[in-house]
């Protein structure tokens, strides 16, 4: 098993990885109204969606916490 180490985020990591998730909302916004949702409802679904890759992004985390694959010195 080959390790790698994790690169800590600077600034303009965690910068631009606001703006891809915000980007992601409007993207999916667009998407939403595309398919014939209304405003609003479309805000609501991409909003859903948000919440859900963000829910899944934390239960792998939290997942490989509770396997043993992520020490201290991974993260």
């Amino acid at each position: 098993m080959v390790k790698e180490r994790c690169k800590a985020l600077t600034r303009t990591n965690v910068l631009q990885l606001g703006f891809s998730v915000l980007l992601l909302g409007g993207i999916g916004y667009g998407f939403f109204r595309l398919i014939g949702l209304e405003g609003t409802s479309a805000g609501i679904a991409s909003e859903a969606l948000l919440i859900l890759i963000v829910l899944a992004w934390t239960g792998s985390y939290v997942f490989r916490v509770l396997g043993g694959r992520m020490t201290f010195m991974e993260q």
